[in-house]
């Protein structure tokens, strides 16, 4: 099973539902072959980034992010 970081910021004010809307569709595509955690505005940020991250005990994972502001925001 494939470990993937799937972030999206919602509270975008132009964006923000079209990121959500986006990360439920991967989210439906890639539920059958993937254990998925879902990172929204409200979580996302560098220290909860971190603590997923380190979740996965250093195995390969895929961070998928929907957003226009990049960590730098965090």
């Amino acid at each position: 099973m494939i470990n993937i970081l799937l972030a999206h910021d919602n509270k975008d004010e132009i964006l923000g539902v079209f990121f959500e809307q986006c990360a439920s569709l991967s989210k439906n595509i890639l539920l059958p072959i993937a254990q998925i955690v879902e990172l929204d505005s409200n979580s996302l940020n560098k220290e909860t980034v971190e603590n997923t991250i380190s979740q996965f005990d250093q195995h390969p994972f895929l961070f998928i992010a929907y957003s226009t502001k990049g960590m730098g925001a965090c």
